[in-house]
């Protein structure tokens, strides 16, 4: 009898050393990391931009001003198209096309 509770003794002091000790991976990341990510997210972010639009403006000189990119779904690559602006149908607008026409 005795051995037994000094089992069940030892089985509990060991599984509570257990939550203590592994309790530092419930607390989640330092806030140094989350600065450290931050900042490199940002940086990351800083120099996509950067690269978009070093790549929006030889793709407007090489197609011309109505040039623009388009990403390729699923992926993070651009494709230099060239997007003419046409004048929307009337039918598409419906009774809005019509607003100050007759003035």
């Amino acid at each position: 009898m005795i051995a037994k509770e000094k089992l069940t003794t030892l089985a509990l002091a060991a599984g509570a050393a257990l939550i203590l000790g592994g309790s530092y991976l419930l607390d989640g990341p330092s806030d140094e990391q989350i600065e450290r990510a931050t900042a490199a997210d940002l940086a990351d972010a800083k120099l996509a931009a950067q690269r978009f639009e070093r790549d929006l403006r030889a793709c407007k000189k090489a197609v011309g001003p109505s040039a623009d990119l388009v990403q390729i779904q699923g992926t993070e690559h651009y494709v230099c198209r060239d997007m003419p602006i046409e004048p929307t149908p009337p039918a598409v607008f419906g009774r809005y096309a019509l607003l100050g026409a007759g003035k």
